[in-house]
């Protein structure tokens, strides 16, 4: 099969055989035959390996099995290079300490989202200590990071952070990259390339200004060789290699991260434990904690400024005309990404058009702590299904239905009687909007 396909003009999987992998919203349907299901693997390990894991590693996978990645095949990679491999899935953050205590872990892979909250959860819940766990890597994957978590992970675990970045059809790991590098590395060429938003042509470097959607092109696949798929993530390209950002992109999401992921090795050795952020602030702030108590800002953030100058830099060259491909910041399309997984905007259209009353509809979603937070707000053309709290628990179980995203619904008091198309309002800064066209 080939052409150019989104998540939602992804062939049916009506007549798919093999190992179905099914979104959890049931939307996309990718099949994986028996030799698929080997070169996937295959290919997960090359990028494992590519990331830093090696034979003497001992790996934690906490992924769930519903997300993009899969936890259970990165586990399987996993344990065919390295000394041992499991998966405990992403819920229970003490759960998860135990299991990399029992497991003797060098090695965790979480979500980024994720591996903060369990950070959060270790100082202000559990009172441990990260530095207990020794942990040597930490690979995180699925999301979109907040500016700055690879630098405050690598100083509070002591612990070499890598950014994989995996396909979200098949949720295979293609890629990979250093917190100080402005692009990612696909494993085997021809693998992931840039492309207009809203034309199926490829963006060749130098680049132009402007957006560019991530695409690819899964070469190893039996059936979908020959593809072109849109993965809905995208970078807002740009010629000024001094906006201290990754591949152009003017987020600054990537800029701050110190050269090496070991963010107190960028120069915070004043304090009581060298290169180690003793006054954790867990609110998503940039690496200036990495180098001890109050003399955090002498070594840790000067070498968190020194290393997001560099990496700005590099990235206008590097994402305009290097050999890996930008950062991607944003996502584009009728899909937005919570939690690590592909919430359908169509989908919650259709669910709300059969709810008698709904006129307005706008999803709001942010990340003020660590975690995403989801809210739909609805409003209704008439007063009684204001104050109507069946009404509220229609749109609500409706939603449950849809996704396993949690997404709380508040009801607008004021009523609205004309319709109006829904809206996103993504305070994260991810979502840069449904059409393609518009964003071209």
């Amino acid at each position: 099969m080939s052409g150019w396909l989104t998540r939602a003009g992804f062939p049916a999987g009506h007549r798919a055989a093999g190992l179905l992998r099914v979104s959890p919203e049931g939307g996309l349907v990718a099949p994986l035959a028996a030799a698929d299901l080997a070169a996937a693997r295959e290919l997960t390990a090359e990028t494992l390996r590519a990331a830093g894991i090696g034979a003497r590693d001992r790996v934690v996978v906490a992924l769930g099995d519903d997300g993009e990645p899969a936890g259970t095949p990165l586990a399987l990679a996993a344990s065919d290079i390295a000394e041992a491999a499991a998966t405990v899935g992403p819920r229970g953050r003490l759960r998860l300490h135990t299991a990399l205590e029992a497991v003797g872990a060098t090695t965790l892979i979480a979500t980024p989202t994720g591996a903060m909250d369990f950070l959060a959860r270790l100082h202000l819940e559990f009172l441990l200590d990260p530095l207990d766990l020794e942990l040597e890597n930490l690979l995180i994957v699925g999301e979109i990071p907040t500016p700055g978590t690879a630098a405050q992970l690598a100083a509070e675990f002591d612990a070499r952070v890598r950014e994989l970045y995996a396909d979200p059809f098949f949720g295979v790991p293609i890629a990979w990259r250093d917190p100080s590098d402005p692009t990612l590395t696909p494993v085997r060429d021809g693998l992931l390339a840039l492309a207009h938003p809203d034309k199926d042509a490829l963006l060749d470097p130098p680049f132009p200004n402007g957006t560019a959607e991530l695409v690819l092109t899964p070469t190893w696949h039996s059936t979908h060789a020959a593809s072109t798929l849109r993965t809905g993530h995208a970078t807002r390209l740009t010629a000024d290699p001094q906006n201290g950002t990754a591949g152009g992109d003017p987020s600054g999401a990537t800029g701050g991260a110190a050269g090496d992921a070991r963010a107190g090795d960028a120069g915070g050795d004043t304090g009581d434990h060298p290169g180690r952020a003793t006054g954790s602030t867990l609110n998503g702030t940039t690496g200036g904690t990495a180098g001890g108590p109050a003399s955090a800002t002498a070594g840790g953030a000067a070498g968190g400024a020194t290393g997001g100058a560099a990496g700005g830099a590099a990235g206008g060259a590097a994402g305009r005309g290097g050999g890996g491909v930008p950062v991607p910041r944003h996502t584009v399309g009728e899909h937005v990404l919570i939690r690590g997984r592909w919430v359908s905007l169509p989908a919650i259209e259709a669910a709300l058009a059969r709810i008698d009353g709904v006129t307005r509809w706008d999803l709001r979603i942010s990340r003020d702590g660590t975690l995403d937070a989801a809210a739909l707000h609805v409003s209704f053309n008439r007063d009684t299904l204001v104050r109507n709290p069946m009404w509220k628990g229609r749109i609500a179980q409706a939603l449950y239905a849809l996704t396993p995203v949690a997404i709380d619904v508040v009801v607008a008091d004021e009523v609205v009687e004309e319709r109006a198309p829904g809206t996103v309002t993504d305070a994260r800064g991810h979502h840069l909007g449904r059409d393609r066209a518009a964003l071209a």
